[in-house]
């Protein structure tokens, strides 16, 4: 095969995975059956995920957040979530 022919294929495949994954987080119009992350120990309290529909731990700077479907937490505003810390960059 030539290597264009490889490069199409690649950016294909590429493209394929990338939109399978921004279905991760799409909100549903019903919170019925969402499952939701234990925030018993949540050091700084709770705060509603992107959908609204649980509860996560609100993350202070330098704490992990992100994390599928938000578990690992949000970040306390006005940081945002970056490489899966929070930060005021």
């Amino acid at each position: 095969m030539s290597s264009t022919l490889h490069l199409l294929l690649l950016a294909g495949a590429t493209l394929l995975v990338l939109m399978q994954g921004s279905g991760a987080h799409e909100c549903s119009d019903s919170c019925v059956g969402v499952k939701c992350p234990d925030t018993a120990a949540c050091d700084h309290g709770t705060i509603k995920e992107h959908c609204g529909c649980c509860d996560v731990c609100l993350r202070k700077e330098n704490e992990k957040c992100g994390g599928h479907e938000h578990w690992d937490g949000e970040c306390e505003p006005p940081l945002k979530c970056v490489e899966s810390k929070c930060s005021s960059e």
